[in-house]
This record gives structure tokens, C-alpha cells and sequence, in this order.
């Protein structure tokens, strides 16, 4: 409800002609209750002895000045208006209700100024003079009267709304942080997953690989059905991430590195005793990777193992409990 009529006066007043409209109407609206509050003055200035002139004057000017300070936050800063509107409901409680507009003014243009304190203009220097000339003038009109109950209401209320504005600044900045957290937790992931696509592609890469001697190509499938076993297993099981691509980043390079730049330095050999003799260390070494390989598999394998071992127990007792096993 509140979002629909926000809406409705920021669509009003983008018109300039709609600006110009309501500015006339919160003009005269300020005159009119000046008007009133001016003969109010004046029957309690006959009643008091006192200057009618100048009494209902002060009155006047007072009021006209808080329409124009509501007027501002009207369209420019609801939620002054809104802390303001309190300040003026309770006013009617404890005042003589005539100088509501002062009050409700005098807190929305407080909070006004507070919550646009690091954007303010010169169009403000304006409304605080407008503050300080209502003041000034209010209190000719209430020099004999006091309100401790009010303004002590008056200056909780602001306090009030500083404590809230505070934890909204809190919330707002825990909440920066948790996407901060989530933004980085993402960015983590869209690096890892890119890293996991571009290991899938170097394993491709070496899948494709031909014109090596049977064996190396023997002991190459090998190694490359075991890589692929390991993605699979970081795929399944977040815990085999960090280890699966650890491994993966530190071995794939040394089996390109064999299936490319050894076999290149073994074809260019021309002694064949030299050339049989690199196959025969390539050969080696790649049944070393092999084993590597095979055997970081089955380690990734074992968190797997005992998460079925602890299923079959949890199961194994709920046949137990039910009867069904003695």
C-alpha cells in the first residue's frame, strides 16, 4: 500500500506541471490554516490583553513556515514526513493542536537534513533559516508556556529514529557483506568449474593422442581412463575436489609433457640404441603416472567406501529394531 502511494506522488511530481500545482496548493493550504491559527491568536489575545497584531501574526508566519517545511519532505523524503506526522499526532495530545504544523515540521525537516546530510544544497540553507525563524517566532508566542513532556517525547522520537536509521546502516552493511561472501563463493566456483572444463579438455586432448608405440599408447589409455574416473569422483563428491584437481594439476602436465616433447626428441633420435633407450624411460615413467593415478582414484574412492559402510550399519540397525534380523 505504502510502495503504491510512494509511487503515485513520485509519478505526480515528475510533471512539471503537477510540481508547480502541488507547490501552489501546499502555498494557499499554508495560508488558509495561517488564517485560522491568526484568529485563534487573536480571540486568545483578547481574552489575554495582550498585542492581538503581533501575537496572531507570529502565529501565522509560524504555521505557514511549517507547511512549507512538510511540503518538502512530502515529495522528497517520505519517511521524514512519516516521523514528522508522529511528532504533530502527539503534539494534539499535550498542545493546544494550532501550532501542529510547527512540530510536525520542525522533525521532518531534522530528519530531513540528517538523512541527506552528505547531499545537502543550497536550497537548504533556506529551510534552516525557515527553522530558525519559526523557532524564534514560536517562542514569542509560547514565552510563558513550557512542555517538558513534549519536547522530552519531541527529542526521544528523533533519538528514536537515529537508533533506527543506525541499524538500518547495520543491516545494510551486514548485508553488503553476505553478498560480498556469496559474490566471492561464486567467483570460487566459476573458477573452479572453468578449471575442471579446461582438466576435461587436456584429458580429451590426450585421449586423441596417436602415432605413439603400443605401450606408451597402452599405458596412455590407462592413465587417461583413471583421470577421468577422478573428475567423475570430484564431480560426485565436493569433498574430492580440492585433492582431485591438486593431483590433476600437478601430473597431467608431466604426461603431456612425455606424450609430445619425449616422443618429438625420440623420432628426431638417429642412434636407434638412444632412441629404444628414451621409449624405454618414457615407458617407465608412464607406468609410474599409471600407478599414480590408479592409486589417487581409489583414495578418492575411500570417502565413498565409508559413506556406504555407515548406510549399511544405519541399515543393518533398522532391520535389527524392526525384527526382521536376529
Amino acid at each position: 500500500m505504502l510502495e503504491k502511494i510512494t509511487h503515485s506522488l513520485d509519478a505526480y511530481y515528475s510533471n512539471r506541471l503537477n510540481r508547480i500545482t502541488a507547490r501552489i496548493l501546499m502555498f494557499v493550504a499554508g495560508l488558509l490554516y495561517s488564517a485560522y491559527s491568526a484568529r485563534f491568536a487573536t480571540q486568545v489575545d483578547t481574552e489575554l490583553g495582550k498585542d492581538v497584531g503581533g501575537l496572531a501574526a507570529c502565529f501565522a508566519v509560524v504555521n505557514w513556515f511549517g507547511f512549507i517545511l512538510l511540503g518538502r519532505t512530502l515529495f522528497f523524503d517520505r519517511i521524514a514526513l512519516v516521523v514528522g506526522a508522529l511528532a504533530g499526532l502527539f503534539w494534539l495530545f499535550v498542545g493546544d493542536a494550532i501550532a501542529l504544523p510547527f512540530w510536525a515540521g520542525m522533525m521532518a525537516m531534522l530528519v530531513h537534513l540528517y538523512r541527506g546530510w552528505g547531499r545537502l544544497s543550497n536550497i537548504h540553507v533556506l529551510y534552516v533559516f525557515l527553522m530558525i525563524m519559526s523557532i524564534s517566532m514560536y517562542r514569542q508566542v509560547y514565552e510563558y508556556s513550557a512542555h517538558p513532556v513534549y519536547l522530552a517525547f519531541f527529542a526521544l522520537l528523533f533519538v528514536g529514529y537515529l537508533l533506527y536509521a543506525w541499524s538500518l546502516k547495520i543491516a545494510a552493511r551486514k548485508r553488503e557483506v553476505q553478498l560480498a561472501i556469496l559474490a566471492e563463493a561464486e567467483k570460487v566456483q566459476q573458477t573452479a568449474a572453468e578449471a575442471d572444463q579446461l582438466l576435461a579438455q587436456r584429458i580429451a586432448s590426450l585421449e586423441k593422442k596417436r602415432g605413439l608405440p603400443a605401450p606408451l599408447l597402452a599405458e596412455l589409455a590407462q592413465i587417461t581412463a583413471s583421470a577421468r574416473q577422478i573428475l567423475q569422483c570430484m564431480e560426485t563428491d565436493k569433498r574430492d575436489e580440492v585433492p582431485g584437481r591438486r593431483f590433476l594439476d600437478r601430473y597431467l602436465p608431466g604426461v603431456e609433457m612425455i606424450v609430445t616433447q619425449g616422443q618429438t626428441l625420440s623420432e628426431q633420435l638417429l642412434d636407434d640404441q638412444q632412441r629404444q633407450k628414451s621409449v624405454e624411460e618414457q615407458l617407465e615413467m608412464m607406468r609410474r603416472l599409471r600407478s599414480a593415478f590408479h592409486q589417487q582414484h581409489q583414495a578418492l574412492l575411500e570417502n565413498d567406501a565409508d559413506d556406504l559402510n555407515s548406510e549399511l550399519k544405519t541399515l543393518d540397525k533398522l532391520l535389527k529394531t524392526d525384527g526382521y534380523v536376529k
